[in-house]
């Protein structure tokens, strides 16, 4: 398999070309679950539900709902942005020592996403829920994935006995595609407002919408015929790595294009922006000093995601 890397607007280009197709994450964990002799159901079930692993009609059906899911949800997310971001500014604003990802960043993310499905999330912080993308983990963390994953399954049939198959692939797609997702784009942009702020109160500084840095450094896509394209010469079945990476720290326009384009444009977006535009009004009022103390990433190689993020807070 040929891997291609395009940047900038040719990445957000090939999102939005229908002549690439999503990389083929179901056939690889059905071919490994059938070579290892592993029950992979609940993986299989997840991604034939996750729109940015879906092609065609299916994705079609599967955005649809999505689309629907979210407009009946709005109601409880637009209630609970305000107190996350309330919850926020009230450990920014406190002198002290803290850790921003048990204290800030996964409350905020799990109580979000909660409110979206219906149920709380009740995840462990190492969670492996979004990296069913991972193609580097091991063959006891896809146990570990598929365990997840029947247990989101069975809390969902358990809640909403009237939902088809099309609905609880939905409500589990929220969490595959928001968490992780979410959880590093807080992280890289957050750490990067308060290095920004320098020591100065970060009621002087204003926090980036959209977010200054995305939490999924690339999305992977699969030509499906030969073509000229960004100066390169793309054979079938050719992987083209789009480097959302490339456009952080950018224009507010190359920054809307974190969320894509076209048939896979995210629709979480709004939802993000309302979150983010609220968290830096949140911010503003803060009169406070804020010192990185550590930022680290995991080793993860779908997404940048904080494995450690401490901070020293001071009055202005």
């Amino acid at each position: 398999m040929t891997v291609r890397l395009a940047s900038g607007e040719l990445a957000t280009q090939i999102l939005a070309d229908p002549r690439f197709a999503a990389s083929p994450y179901g056939a690889r964990h059905a071919r490994l679950g059938e070579r290892l002799g592993l029950d992979f159901s609940a993986i299989l079930f997840t991604l034939d539900h996750v729109p940015l692993a879906m092609n065609g009609e299916d994705h079609a059906r599967q955005r649809a709902d999505v689309a629907r899911f979210l407009a009946e949800s709005r109601g409880a997310v637009d209630q609970v942005i305000p107190v996350l971001a309330e919850r926020a500014a009230a450990v920014l604003g406190q002198p002290g020592t803290h850790d921003l990802i048990g204290r800030l960043i996964l409350p905020m993310v799990h109580d979000l996403i909660g409110a979206i499905v219906g149920l709380p999330l009740d995840l462990a912080a190492d969670s492996l829920t979004s990296r069913i993308f991972s193609q580097n983990i091991g063959i006891a963390q896809r146990r570990r994935l598929q365990a997840e994953l029947t247990d989101l399954r069975g809390r969902f049939e358990a809640a909403f006995p009237q939902d088809d198959d099309l609905r609880l692939g939905t409500r589990l797609a929220m969490i595959v595609l928001g968490r992780d997702a979410l959880i590093g784009t807080l992280g890289q942009s957050l750490v990067h407002f308060l290095r920004e702020a320098q020591g100065q109160p970060l009621s002087s500084v204003d926090m980036a919408v959209p977010p200054s840095h995305t939490g999924v450094p690339y999305i992977d896509r699969q030509a499906t015929c030969p073509m000229h394209l960004g100066g390169m010469d793309i054979a079938a079945e050719d992987t083209l790595r789009c480097d959302l990476a490339s456009l952080n720290g950018g224009t507010r326009a190359e920054r809307l294009r974190f969320f894509g384009a076209g048939m896979h444009l995210c629709l979480g977006r709004a939802l993000t922006l309302d979150l983010f535009g609220a968290l830096a009004a949140a911010l503003k009022a803060l009169p406070v000093r804020a010192e990185v103390l550590a930022y680290e990433l995991r080793d993860d190689d779908v997404f940048h995601f904080p494995a450690r993020f401490e901070v020293r807070i001071s009055n202005g």
